[in-house]
């Protein structure tokens, strides 16, 4: 079972007259959102991120223990939360980008891990997923986690072989159109430095 928390209820007050909060407990306070993402229920996901969008912002945490409150074990917006599936629901994924586009150049407080620092790790083969996160930010492949690997440096061997066509297909676009504003192409330049090493 893949859930991270399998003791999660749904038990949400959505009240559209409330701001909502910056950050939900998993296990206090989780948002429906995330209790949908959690049981693979991804088109209940995408109704309710539909529904109430601003669900998209919200980190959801759990703390290591009652004696170490202001230390997490995790912290994650949904799209990170996605983004951790072997297979990513694109619909969703997609949705998520739209509502929150500035998740895919934020990184996770407890390890420094982008969303797409995740999908490289997880195995997933679908291009589009790939795709659409480094639309959302053209250099999240230069970006190094806590422990210092860019996304490339943690990739599982058969999403290394997708993101590597992704890079190549990407560099012959931006060739076809002139490159980047400045004339530096990251994408390509990420693809150098990085794709040989394991």
């Amino acid at each position: 079972n893949n859930n991270i928390n399998n003791n999660v209820n749904v038990n949400i007050n959505n009240n559209a007259s409330h701001q909502p909060p910056e950050e939900a407990d998993a296990v206090i306070n989780p948002t429906e959102l995330f209790c949908r993402i959690n049981s693979h229920d991804y088109l209940g996901a995408l109704q309710t991120l539909r529904s109430h969008p601003l669900q998209s912002k919200i980190w959801i945490s759990r703390r290591k223990s009652s004696s170490q409150m202001n230390e997490f074990a995790w912290k994650y917006l949904p799209l990170h939360l996605v983004c951790l599936q072997k297979r990513p629901p694109l619909e969703l994924l997609m949705e998520l980008l739209h509502c929150h586009a500035e998740g895919a150049a934020t990184a996770t407080p407890h390890d420094g891990n982008l969303p797409i620092h995740y999908v490289c790790e997880s195995g997933c083969e679908d291009d589009r997923v790939i795709s659409a996160l480094l639309d959302a930010f053209p250099r999240s492949l230069e970006v190094k986690n806590d422990n210092g690997k860019t996304p490339l440096l943690v990739c599982h061997p058969k999403t290394r072989m997708v993101l590597m066509t992704v890079l190549k297909r990407r560099r012959k676009n931006l060739q076809v159109t002139g490159g980047t504003k400045h004339g530096s192409n990251p994408v390509g330049d990420a693809a150098c430095s990085n794709g040989n090493n394991g």
